[in-house]
């Protein structure tokens, strides 16, 4: 196929993508997390785990064993921290009789 046939056939495609709704379909970006205090630990959960196999892939381990319990530990360490902050709100919401509204400010 000559160029300018390829890049006309890619503009149909590019085309048909604006006109049916669907908009450009790149770059791909993945969604934003949600402005709230779960939204919120999970990001800092992502930049834990981003961490922990960071130190994992430069850490050496007598078995696969041993490793499983090492990124486990250090999982479980991480999440109690970047967690905090939603145990904070949600046992605020339970003091004040208010879980169900909390529930759906996380929506």
């Amino acid at each position: 196929m000559r160029p300018n046939t390829i890049i006309a056939i890619l503009g149909l495609i590019l085309g048909g993508f604006i006109q049916f709704g669907g908009g450009i379909p790149w770059p791909i970006v993945p969604p934003a997390p949600p402005a709230d205090v779960l939204g919120e630990c999970y990001v800092a959960d992502r930049a834990s785990t981003v961490r922990i196999l960071t130190e994992m892939a430069g850490k050496e381990f007598a078995d696969d064993a041993e490793q499983a319990d090492w990124f486990n530990a250090e999982c479980a360490d991480a999440r109690a921290d970047d967690f905090q902050p939603f145990i904070d709100s949600l046992t605020d919401a339970i003091v004040a009789g208010e879980v169900l509204e909390f529930a759906e400010s996380l929506k």
